[in-house]
C-alpha cells in the first residue's frame, strides 16, 4: 500500500515533496507560501507544503518538477 506524506501541523495539512529546482530557487518562494523547503543534494529539494498552496507549485519558476514523496508500507 502507498500513501503520500501528508502531515497535520496545528490547523494545516502539508504534503512532502521532491523537486528538482534550477540554481535560480530560493526557499523563500516556498516560505512565502505558507511552506519550508530544504536543499539537500545539488538542486535536489525537498519541501513541505500546505494542501492549499500546492496548485501554486507549478507557478514558480525555478522548480523544475516536483513529486509527492510516499511512504510505502508492507505488511
Amino acid at each position: 500500500m502507498n500513501k503520500f506524506s501528508i502531515h497535520k501541523d496545528a490547523s494545516k495539512y502539508y504534503l512532502s515533496l521532491i523537486a528538482k529546482t534550477n540554481k535560480s530557487f530560493d526557499s523563500n518562494q516556498i516560505e512565502n507560501l505558507g511552506g519550508k523547503a530544504r536543499r539537500t543534494i545539488d538542486n535536489i529539494t525537498t519541501i513541505k507544503i500546505p494542501l492549499s498552496s500546492i496548485k501554486h507549485i507549478a507557478e514558480l519558476e525555478n522548480i523544475e518538477y516536483a513529486s509527492p514523496l510516499l511512504v510505502i508500507v508492507y505488511f
